[in-house]
């Protein structure tokens, strides 16, 4: 990367004012010359007027789209973090923020009867390869399950003062009230902010359940992303078929083809 811009900007044309920014659209008002030979001084000063564009470097101008997102993101977040979070029920905020909590407690108990069925998770030793990944995915979504029904009860006695109020349901009652995800419900990594991440984990927990009654073989529509392991799926399928064509396992490969959305 040095070596390209400085292929670009040592050369004779520096001497005539040579503008240094590469590339310029055409109607860009954006430039910055090289000035004459100017004392010590004025060259600190030319070189703090450069301007804060990604058009100085070459690149595209929708190249700091996601620098000033991120700046964006840590203002308001840092915003949020400044307000008042405790839930003592007195005012009109805390009574919101309380109805705030019940509306996600009463989202997360539904999880409860979707769990897979531990007599499901037992398996058998003659269990396919797609069985065994199904079984780790249910054991894994039901200790989330777990984790997230036992801190949701947690706090909630807490903050009845049945329980003392610990640094850690502290910091899931901060995360509640301003829709993060907590950090001990993350055993998969997102993005997203805390009620479209229990949507899609809603999705994940319903493609298990359809799955389930016929876990030994693949499902016919799998949204591979929904899985805590997917490689270990991509694994099931290459291990299928090494049984099924008694070719060996590292000889095989995953081809994906890409269809039409209406099946021929």
């Amino acid at each position: 990367l040095c070596k390209a811009y400085l292929d670009f900007l040592m050369r004779e044309e520096l001497f005539d004012e040579m503008d240094m920014i590469p590339y310029p659209p055409k109607n860009s008002n954006t430039s910055f010359k090289c000035p004459k030979v100017p004392s010590y001084d004025a060259y600190f000063t030319h070189i703090n007027a450069l301007p804060e564009t990604p058009l100085t470097f070459g690149m595209n101008p929708n190249a700091e789209l996601n620098y000033r997102e991120d700046q964006a993101d840590t203002l308001f977040s840092t915003l949020q973090d400044l307000q008042p979070k405790d839930i003592k029920g007195g005012t009109e905020q805390d009574s919101a923020q309380l109805e705030k909590f019940k509306d996600i407690k009463d989202m997360v108990e539904k999880f409860d009867s979707q769990r897979i069925p531990p007599d499901m998770l037992k398996g058998d030793e003659n269990r396919s390869p797609f069985q065994n990944v199904f079984l780790q995915e249910a054991d894994r979504m039901n200790s989330l399950i777990t984790d997230i029904l036992s801190s949701m009860n947690d706090l909630e006695l807490a903050m009845s003062g049945q329980l003392t109020m610990t640094e850690m349901l502290d910091k899931l009652q901060d995360c509640l009230i301003m829709y993060r995800v907590p950090e001990q419900w993350q055993k998969y990594e997102t993005i997203r902010t805390l009620l479209p991440w229990l949507a899609n984990l809603s999705y994940r927990i319903e493609q298990l359940n359809n799955w389930k009654d016929n876990s030994s073989v693949a499902p016919k529509i799998l949204y591979i992303n929904y899985l805590f392991n997917p490689q270990a799926f991509l694994t099931a399928i290459k291990q299928t078929e090494a049984q099924r064509s008694k070719i060996e396992l590292n000889k095989l490969y995953i081809q994906t083809e890409i269809t039409g959305k209406k099946p021929e």
